[in-house]
């Protein structure tokens, strides 16, 4: 199947997606490692006053 006329390698673009995942994986598991042996807190979540302060009392 032909998509237009130069015949451009997608493996390329192909290759982001697996190598993105694994990178995501990665962190995932290590935050979950993370936070299980109590290296690290676990952030809790906003309150609604911090909410309806806006964007400076969340940072």
């Amino acid at each position: 199947m032909i998509f237009g006329v130069i015949d451009w390698p997608v493996w390329l673009s192909h290759v982001w997606v697996p190598i993105g995942t694994l990178a995501l994986s990665l962190r995932l598991l290590t935050n979950a490692c993370l936070y299980l042996l109590g290296v690290t807190p676990v952030p809790s979540p906003p309150s609604l006053d911090e909410m309806q302060q806006g964007g400076e009392a969340l940072r």
